[in-house]
């Protein structure tokens, strides 16, 4: 005797749809997400393990596991406002805020201001941009055959409400591709902060992120309270394999806009980097 639909947040009233055919039908047309009703057996889709209409998917986990909805996370302001104008420096700001998804908007525009001064006062040091160390928009997640039949028939709440929250599109070419989907993400994530959230979620096996790009000429950043410190570091050399060259520019500020040239570090001078340069260029 089927059991009535399980609550599952904002996408109970949607309809079910889950078809096996290309991938790029199944997340057009297929992923119509809302929450599927139960079965006597707790079991998606009304089977079990023994359930012989139902033989390739031998459920161990009970739907109503999937349709457990998470908390929001993070400020919803800021989680709308990314990517922000400048999304080179959103990822910058990031640096300073390890715990948060996505950058404050007040830490955003300290960074934006900080950085057009510092470009003021050393022209030279203008076309350098940041180099994340993570791709900042794609995580690759594994999911388990239940956990996949949930997110079909719309009873994953958690992978909803975090999609949902993250702006993220199923990059598949095939069927296969759905039970190890690469997401592309709207915004400047905090890529590990993604990895961990997908990876607490039941029915996910692990979720990897991508390397950012390769060594080169870029800014590091550290903040003490309502200080800011910056480097902006020229880099050249065989950089695919470690940049040999350094000429670093060191520079503080203690309000948004107001930046303080310190010192400047050259490696060619012959001298080791200085604990400044290895504390906030690691």
């Amino acid at each position: 005797m089927n059991q009535p639909a399980l609550p599952c947040g904002v996408m109970q009233t949607r309809a079910v749809s889950w078809r096996w055919s290309r991938a790029s039908t199944l997340v057009a047309v297929g992923f119509t997400l809302g929450c599927g009703a139960g079965s006597d057996t707790g079991v998606p889709g009304g089977g079990s393990s023994t359930d012989p209409t139902n033989p390739e998917w031998p459920y161990t986990q009970p739907l109503s596991v999937f349709q457990a909805c998470p908390e929001p996370f993070g400020n919803a302001e800021d989680l709308a406002a990314t990517p922000r104008a400048d999304e080179n420096l959103e990822s910058l700001a990031l640096v300073v805020e390890p715990d948060r998804v996505v950058a404050s908007q007040a830490n955003y525009e300290r960074v934006v201001a900080d950085v057009a001064a510092i470009r003021a006062l050393v022209p030279g040091l203008a076309p350098i941009e940041f180099r994340p160390s993570h791709d900042s928009r794609n995580v690759h997640i594994s999911i388990t055959d239940p956990g996949l039949e949930a997110w079909g028939m719309g009873a994953f709440c958690g992978m909803d409400r975090l999609n949902e929250a993250l702006g993220a599109t199923v990059d598949a070419t095939d069927n296969w591709d759905l039970i190890a989907p690469r997401l592309v993400l709207r915004g400047i994530y905090n890529m590990p902060r993604v990895e961990q959230l997908y990876e607490q979620l039941p029915g996910i096996n692990d979720a990897a992120i991508f390397e950012g790009p390769a060594d080169g000429p870029t800014w590091c950043i550290a903040r003490d309270g309502a200080e800011y410190e910056y480097v902006v570091d020229r880099a050249t050399g065989d950089c695919s394999s470690g940049c040999q060259a350094h000429e670093a520019h060191r520079f503080s500020s203690e309000a948004a806009g107001k930046a303080t040239p310190l010192e400047i570090w050259r490696s060619a001078d012959g001298e080791p980097p200085p604990g400044w340069y290895a504390r906030l260029c690691p």
